[in-house]
């Protein structure tokens, strides 16, 4: 039971993480100085 619990709460916090990478990535390539 909380091991279910746990693992998705992981999985969310790392789509969230890389998701947050790669709009980063998207707004340094949009802006070329």
């Amino acid at each position: 039971m909380y091991t279910n619990a746990v693992y998705s709460l992981i999985y969310l916090i790392l789509t969230i993480f890389f998701l947050r990478i790669k709009n980063r990535k998207r707004k340094f390539k949009g802006r070329k100085e």
